[in-house]
Formats: structure tokens, C-alpha cells, sequence
């Protein structure tokens, strides 16, 4: 599991996170986790996941082909359960379940994108299905490349 307060992600880029939910839900993510409050965004009326077109239905939360698939990634990746253990205990722990503004948006699949210097999409990924999550250290390969030049 990337750990984001040790990653050049957080170091060397201008990393945003941005998130469905109110700001005092984003105020109660940044302070369980330790996250600097500089890069973390809400959006309560999911205004930029409607723009970008993320993915956003029953169909492609639950029913999408790449929910299994991202479920048997999950189990067949060396400490992949461990890390769902450890993520899943820390949201419960923290008390960082937290339900969405509106109802429909728990339907939201999220998505990653990375931009060079000059705005130019260098890395995009939307989340197919429920668990299809970018690889976080494709993620940071791709701004390393990109600090390096």
C-alpha cells in the first residue's frame, strides 16, 4: 500500500484531492489521516464528477465486469486483503465512514488524472467498477517521469 505522507506524490507535485462530500467531512478526512488541508477539495454537489463524466449508475458500481475483476486482483495480489483489512479497519477506527451529501452519489465511481507542467493529460483513469482503482504507483512513476523530465 502507497503510503501518501512518504510519497513523492505529496513531496514534489501539486497533488488536489478532490472528493463528493461537505467540507466538514473533507476537515474530519484531513485530520484523521494527516493529510495536509491545502490538497483536499469537496464537492458536495459533485459538480467536477459530472463534467469529467465520470462513471455513475447501479450498473457500473456493482454489475460492471470489472467489479469482479477488481475483486479478484484484489485477492490474488500478494497482501491485497491485508491492505483492504488495514484501510477498512482505519476507516472504522477513525470513524471515516461517511455517507454522501445526496443519496444517487453513493453510485459515483471516482477516476485519477495527472497533468504536466503545462496542462497537458499525461495519465487519466476512471474507476470502471467498484474497487477498479488507479495503481497508485503508476501514479507516482508518471509525475517522477515527469519531475525528471
Amino acid at each position: 500500500m502507497l503510503d501518501l505522507k512518504e510519497s513523492t506524490l505529496l513531496t514534489n507535485a501539486n497533488l488536489l484531492a478532490i472528493s463528493i462530500g461537505t467540507s466538514a467531512s473533507a476537515l474530519k478526512v484531513v485530520e484523521k489521516l494527516g493529510i495536509p488541508p491545502q490538497i483536499v477539495y469537496a464537492d458536495e454537489d459533485n459538480d467536477l464528477h459530472q463534467v469529467i463524466n465520470l462513471n455513475k449508475s447501479f450498473r457500473t458500481t456493482f454489475t460492471s465486469v470489472a467489479t469482479p475483476r477488481a475483486i479478484l486482483k484484489r485477492l490474488t495480489t500478494p497482501d491485497g486483503m491485508k491492505n483492504l483489512q488495514t484501510v477498512l479497519g482505519k476507516w472504522i477506527s477513525e470513524d471515516l465512514v461517511i455517507i454522501p451529501p445526496k443519496r444517487d452519489q453513493a453510485f459515483n465511481q471516482g477516476g485519477c488524472f495527472v497533468f504536466d507542467s503545462s496542462g497537458i493529460l499525461r495519465l487519466a483513469h476512471c474507476d470502471r467498477g467498484t474497487g477498479d482503482h488507479v495503481d497508485l504507483a503508476g501514479v507516482e512513476k508518471c509525475v517522477e517521469d515527469l519531475l525528471r523530465g
